[in-house]
């Protein structure tokens, strides 16, 4: 998890939410200068004070060689208390070799009209980048019934073997769009990506009056739009080669 001062306030209720499911939790903090005292009373949370601002790159700051998984996580989730019990299930179940899992996935539907590459950088220029008209939507908020295979999935829930992660350097060029850079990643060493079911209003946000998202990610510049169509679509060969996903949601979710 990376945060910064700001969410100062609310960083200790989403660590308690979270810490103590985990056998480590290593806490990236970005523009602080001394570690929060009161994070003495979390015996799991290893924080880390960066040389440089990392932003949400911080995430991936730590490698966790040795874990069976790495829960990436953000300072603005409230997350329950069965929430790494759960998802390790659903994977287990799941089983799917080389996969990486999350809780928001998005899918980028093809239009109608058959463009090309070309045309389709162009229009997400014409149109200030805004692709993600384009897509539909799991999200960690609402009800998502069955797994998916998806384009992308939101860093702030995802969960991968640690050798499926990329590497800081691989990604610290990509602040305010780590979800892009982490999916054509993935999509270039075809890791599938996998959305998991949940139900709505498992997991919570809190709400902040600035984030990345509204400054930076929400406006998708031209460079970030050109990412993305890198791998947009690339969910519908890696769902031929996986087949039908199990029916988790049957076994794990109770109406």
């Amino acid at each position: 998890m990376a945060t910064y001062p700001a969410r100062a306030d609310t960083l200790h209720f989403v660590v308690q939410t979270i810490a103590p499911q985990l056998d480590k939790l290593t806490l990236v903090l970005n523009q602080y200068k001394d570690v929060p005292p009161w994070l003495a009373g979390f015996a799991n949370v290893d924080p880390v004070i960066p040389d440089q601002d990392t932003k949400d790159c911080g995430k991936l700051l730590p490698r966790h060689v040795d874990a069976d998984l790495v829960f990436l996580l953000d300072d603005d989730i409230l997350y329950p208390a069965d929430y790494v019990s759960r998802s390790c299930e659903m994977i287990r179940v799941l089983n799917i070799p080389g996969a990486v899992y999350g809780h928001h996935g998005l899918v980028y539907i093809r239009p109608r009209l058959r463009l090309s590459a070309h045309v389709l950088r162009d229009y997400s220029r014409i149109r200030r980048g805004k692709i993600f008209k384009l897509n539909q939507a799991f999200t960690y908020m609402q009800r998502v019934d069955r797994a998916h295979v998806v384009d992308e999935l939101g860093t702030g829930v995802l969960i991968a073997p640690p050798q499926l992660l990329p590497r800081f350097d691989e990604v610290a060029d990509a602040m305010g769009f780590i979800d892009t850079r982490v999916a054509l990643l993935s999509y270039r060493r075809k890791i599938p990506l996998i959305a998991l079911p949940h139900d709505a209003g498992w997991l919570k946000t809190i709400m902040f009056s600035q984030s990345l998202y509204e400054d930076f990610s929400r406006h998708c510049p031209p460079e970030v739009a050109d990412e993305i169509r890198q791998y947009a679509f690339g969910h519908e060969h890696t769902a031929l080669r996986l087949g039908p996903l199990p029916e988790v949601s049957e076994r794990i979710w109770l109406p």
